[in-house]
């Protein structure tokens, strides 16, 4: 997953790191270099832990996180929000729209943040088809 780290802290405990990426909370162990990454853009594996919950596993500095960010604007340039709707969403299209990017990223099929601009400009079009 590509993603800026907004904060770092040390655990309750101090064994441990607890990383903000993307809005969400990770851990890390101490000795990961993530320390001093706060405001970098990293591109991690996320490894699951029962009992210490989700932590970051493998991680380097994301080369590609720029180019990444100019494919999913290209994506949405191609496909303007006005032109693929015709015309501004009602209240409760825009409520829609908002319920299915939530979901999705609550379901983790949106990991990375990019990708939230392409999922809301197709929720709108099919908001607008029906």
């Amino acid at each position: 997953m590509i993603g800026a780290i907004t904060a770092v802290n040390r655990s309750k405990s101090g064994k441990a790191l607890r990383i903000t990426l993307n809005g969400k909370v990770y851990n890390a162990f101490l000795d990961s270099g993530l320390d001093g990454a706060v405001g970098k853009v990293i591109d991690a594996q996320i490894t699951p832990d029962k009992g210490y919950g989700e932590g970051i596993g493998q991680w380097a500095y994301s080369k590609d996180a720029p180019e990444r960010a100019a494919e999913v604007a290209q994506k949405a340039a191609n496909r303007p929000l006005e032109a693929s709707t015709g015309g501004r969403l009602t209240e409760p299209e825009l409520r829609f729209v908002s319920n299915v990017v939530g979901q999705a990223i609550a379901s983790k099929t949106i990991t990375d943040p990019f990708d939230i601009a392409v999922w809301t400009k197709a929720a709108a079009a099919a908001v607008k088809e029906v």
